[in-house]
């Protein structure tokens, strides 16, 4: 094969009002079998890599967001034919730099060879998933990747989609699967033993001196030098007594005249004083108060035989102050209330008619985690329907107790002082700084 005949390339870009518009075609029609825009499906995607097969050809497209235009490259390399992973990386992602030049040239910048190297490429066999997710933390991470699908490994899944590490996706991960490592295919490698002729050592000894007796004669008459232990000095038993008796006696002695030689303060002085009387006095009161004795004392006199105070006995019963209405709940208003919470993605306090969900609202900005996910309105199943609102829940839970609490924290005590929450904007905040080991425990639920 000659002339890239083993490679295809495409350039697309789609407009906001979806008008598509090719800029290179080259070789072979790819006709992917992923549908969709993979860019909607993370937050914080620059760029998606999707890896996928058509037909007799590996094939990896980069979707990558151009001011508001979406621009694919897509590049397709036949099974088989080996090729450098980096450079199918830069041409993927510089060639919407060099729109004037032709495919042709494109390959021959970036290092591919008229003629492709052979490579043992694998039987294939039937992808368990559809499609699956890796992420990658550098271009060495996405180097691997891509040499590992294009060997004829990694076909855990039909479908690979690879993102940064910092992407979030969208959708829960039960369903797009997350993939931990790009495995290569096996290739059986042919072992032969291996025979190494060693060359005998010459004696030291022979380039130094020479000497006509043997060498058990000298290690007859060598003698055995060994280094005696030192002997380890043991302290004198009279010394720590001393010690510790010094130690005890300093303590002693300022238990005993430490307090005296404290001079008094200026508090010390302050005479004991009712100042009872002198505030009646001052309000002008000039009935004094009459102090009730301990009921356990006037017991205890009375049943010594002695006469009850004539002011215990004169006292009047205290009047029991009636209990405090209970005010019931506004149905209709906490009703409202739930319908525009469920309703509206950006949640203004002026437009909440009861006290319940006004106290919902105010938790918010007081940035307590775990008073938020215990309340009625995300703890009772069914209650929230709001899908940015139960998200933002979410974000803070996996975040209680790991490195980005504090974080998550933050963000939430930045509502201190305004009238409307934006629960989107809210979640992508907090999209942003979750953790690399979030927290697992299930929600409280009531």
């Amino acid at each position: 094969m000659t002339d890239y005949s083993y490679i295809s390339l495409s350039l697309t870009v789609i407009k906001p009002d979806g008008t598509v518009t090719k800029l290179i075609s080259f070789g072979k029609e790819i006709t992917p079998l992923f549908t969709g825009n993979p860019l909607e499906m993370f937050l914080n995607a620059t760029e998606v890599f999707v890896f996928d097969t058509s037909g007799n050809q590996n094939i990896v497209s980069l979707w990558k967001g151009n001011g508001e235009d979406t621009v694919i490259a897509t590049l397709g390399i036949d099974k088989g034919c080996r090729i450098k992973s980096q450079a199918a990386i830069r041409l993927l992602r510089e060639c919407v730099t060099l729109p004037g030049l032709k495919a042709e040239e494109l390959f021959e910048v970036f290092g591919f060879h008229t003629v492709p190297s052979p490579c043992c490429y694998p039987v294939e066999s039937k992808p368990s998933l559809h499609r699956a997710m890796r992420t990658f933390t550098s271009t060495a991470g996405l180097i691997d990747i891509v040499s590992a699908r294009f060997s004829g490994g990694d076909r855990e899944a039909a479908i690979v989609i690879a993102v940064d590490a910092t992407a979030v996706p969208v959708e829960e991960e039960d369903t797009i699967v997350r993939l931990r490592n790009a495995p290569v295919p096996d290739f059986e490698v042919e072992t032969k033993e291996c025979v190494v002729k060693t060359q005998p050592q010459p004696n030291k000894r022979d380039s130094f001196y020479t000497d006509p007796r043997s060498e058990s004669y000298l290690e007859e008459d060598e003698e055995e030098y060994v280094v005696a232990p030192k002997r380890r000095k043991k302290g004198n038993p009279l010394v720590i007594i001393l010690f510790v008796v010094i130690a005890l006696g300093a303590g002693w002695a300022a238990v005993k005249y430490l307090p005296a030689l404290i001079p008094d303060s200026d508090y010390s002085q302050i005479e004991s004083t009712d100042v009872t009387q002198i505030a009646l006095l001052e309000s002008g009161q000039s009935d004094p108060v009459t102090v009730v004795p301990d009921s356990v004392a006037v017991t205890d006199s009375i049943a010594a035989g002695e006469q009850a105070p004539d002011s215990i006995i004169a006292t009047e019963p205290v009047q029991e102050t009636p209990a405090e209405k209970i005010v019931a709940p506004d149905v209709d208003a906490e009703k409202a209330d739930l319908e525009y919470l469920n309703s509206s993605k950006v949640w203004k306090r002026s437009e909440l008619k009861s006290e319940k969900y006004r106290a919902l609202f105010n938790l918010f900005a007081a940035g307590n985690i775990t008073d938020i996910v215990n309340a009625d309105y995300f703890a009772v199943p069914g209650m929230c329907t709001n899908r940015n609102a139960d998200k933002v829940v979410t974000f803070l839970w996996q975040s209680y107790r790991t490195d980005t609490q504090q974080s998550n924290v933050r963000a939430l005590k930045r509502l201190q002082g305004k009238d409307e929450i934006d629960m989107h904007q809210l979640m992508e905040n907090l999209a942003k700084i979750r953790s690399p080991k979030p927290n697992k425990n299930p929600r409280p639920r009531h």
